[in-house]
């Protein structure tokens, strides 16, 4: 399992908080939008979110959904089950050698499967206090 950071996206921000926002956007393509926080200045309260557009199709939609950390899953995967049993710090990963695109978005006491055929690094926007504004405001600059 390997952060996206090592794919060529910014780290998510971790402290103080977990700070993420999506949205779906099924016209004319399905797509999720996905703002998280991936900077903040020393001792400042606005962040630098990074806006990804995460792209489905019709035989496969971008979906995001939770794991039920109780719940044995299907994959034997050992890094995914090591996701379920909190041996990953709260951020957001991709597994290695995985057959369909796809990432894991771990927080403190969830795991979110997020699902896609392709991504795009959009931009990131400076100076909102939340994932939520930023990705609004994109959205409102790039509807």
């Amino acid at each position: 399992m390997q952060s996206i950071s090592n794919i060529g996206l910014p780290r998510m921000q971790v402290d103080p908080v977990l700070d993420w926002f999506a949205t779906a956007i099924n016209e004319p393509q399905q797509r999720i939008f996905l703002s998280y926080a991936c900077h903040r200045d020393f001792l400042s309260v606005p962040t630098t979110h990074q806006i990804i557009e995460l792209i489905g199709t019709s035989d496969r939609p971008a979906l995001i959904f939770p794991l039920n950390q109780n719940q044995p899953i299907a994959n034997t995967d050992s890094e995914v089950q090591q996701l379920q049993h909190g041996e990953y710090e709260p951020g957001l990963y991709q597994v290695d050698n995985q057959q369909e695109n796809g990432w894991f978005l771990v927080e403190e006491s969830s795991i979110f499967k997020l699902r896609f055929s392709d991504y795009n690094c959009l931009e990131k926007c400076y100076y909102h206090l939340s994932a939520e504004e930023a990705l609004d405001s994109f959205l409102q600059i790039n509807p």
